[in-house]
């Protein structure tokens, strides 16, 4: 009996697909896909734990209570991280649109400006500077807070 070119080809695929079907039965956790958060225009939430993280923050970092090693983990990467849910959690505009929430995520970065400042060990004028636009900053933020009708834009 003659086996056809077909029956080879058909034959081929099925061992194939048999033998592969064992390759992937390892014990590793399935990846779950979770659905993206839904974007909003509000960055009210965002912009009171900025408040927050910031005022804990600060205290401490200016009156010397971090050591080197403590400022990456203790001051920088919290604000990375709120600052980073911020971006991808608000739908942004430009900055004029953005509304004036937007100055408690420059306030955050005007802090982890004074924190690298601080890990530098840069002193005097520089940190100085750092402190001033940071103050500037976190007063704008308190602002935005206090006036919470400018703080998001309504046409986004």
């Amino acid at each position: 009996m003659w086996v056809t070119m077909r029956q080879i080809t058909i034959l081929t695929v099925v061992a194939c697909a048999v033998a592969l079907t064992g390759c992937n039965q390892k014990d590793e956790p399935k990846v779950v896909i979770k659905p993206a958060p839904k974007l909003t225009k509000d960055a009210t939430q965002y912009a009171k734990e900025s408040w927050v993280l910031m005022t804990k923050i600060d205290d401490a970092l200016l009156a010397g209570h971090f050591n080197q090693n403590q400022i990456d983990d203790d001051v920088r990467k919290p604000l990375r991280e709120l600052g980073n849910r911020w971006m991808i959690n608000v739908k942004m505009g430009d900055s004029v649109a953005e509304g004036n929430f937007a100055l408690c995520r420059k306030a955050m970065v005007s802090l982890d400006t004074v924190a690298r400042t601080i890990q530098a060990q840069q002193t005097g004028q520089t940190l100085d500077d750092a402190k001033r636009i940071y103050f500037r900053d976190k007063a704008l933020c308190k602002n935005a807070l206090d006036h919470p009708e400018l703080g998001n834009s309504k046409d986004l």
